[in-house]
């Protein structure tokens, strides 16, 4: 999928306020083969409302990460850089949903950890935890500004859904101590509504939360994270 060149507006907006929505371009057929890889993965695994390593389980999460690799190349600032353009990739694939049976809120926070291949003691790298078979780390703030996830929802999502809370700016303050993100939290936020097929696009670091969906409907989203940041060897990102 081709994106028109940076104009600076979409990159400009979305480094000042670390989120934006654009449309994903994809097709809605695209779009219903996400959702019933999403059932498949559901079923199988047991779980109401959430499946990790989504790259690697779902072949139409892949086909849909792919074709948007090239927009978060435009959100990270790399697309007209041809050297750091390539080294774009998906490095985490998560689906997301909140029904009746599963509906959960999420304090404010930022996205503080990658999965990676191994654990290995190296400086800046902390909070080594598995989980489900991949290992999690918290990686200095100098890789986590070259992250964005891009957050492709596959039903609409209006701001009685679940939908996300941010802080606008907020990820530019590095990362928050738990006194500063309390502090912070308490600045004027804004709730993203999302269509689907929309993409609410943010940075790991903005500080963000969501409530409980007030309907009995679907809220599924396909949550993508992008980098083109290198991982000192022997790391290598493990999507």
């Amino acid at each position: 999928m081709n994106f028109p060149p940076p104009p600076g507006t979409l990159h400009e907006r979305f480094g000042k306020d670390g989120f934006v929505v654009v449309s994903s371009g994809l097709k809605s057929a695209t779009i219903d083969a996400v959702i019933a890889d999403f059932r498949r993965l559901v079923a199988a695994e047991g779980s109401l409302h959430s499946v990790r390593g989504a790259l690697a389980k779902s072949p139409a999460a892949r086909e849909a990460a792919q074709a948007l690799v090239s927009l978060a190349a435009l959100l990270l600032g790399t697309a007209g850089d041809g050297g750091r353009a390539t080294e774009c990739r998906a490095t985490k694939g998560t689906f997301f949903d909140k029904t009746e049976e599963a509906n959960w809120l999420v304090p404010w926070h930022q996205d503080l950890t990658i999965t990676v291949n191994r654990e290995h003691a190296l400086p800046g790298f902390s909070h080594w935890r598995q989980k489900e078979g991949l290992w999690h780390t918290q990686p200095p703030l100098p890789v986590l500004e070259r992250i964005v996830a891009l957050r492709l929802h596959l039903d609409d999502c209006p701001e009685t859904h679940g939908a996300l809370r941010v802080v606008p700016g907020s990820h530019r303050r590095g990362i928050l101590s738990t006194e500063e993100t309390t502090r912070v939290a308490r600045e004027p936020a804004v709730t993203v509504p999302a269509e689907r097929g929309q993409i609410l696009a943010v940075s790991p670091l903005i500080l963000h939360s969501s409530g409980r969906s007030e309907s009995p409907t679907h809220r599924r989203v396909l949550h993508i994270e992008y980098s083109d940041a290198r991982l000192p060897a022997p790391l290598e990102w493990s999507a």
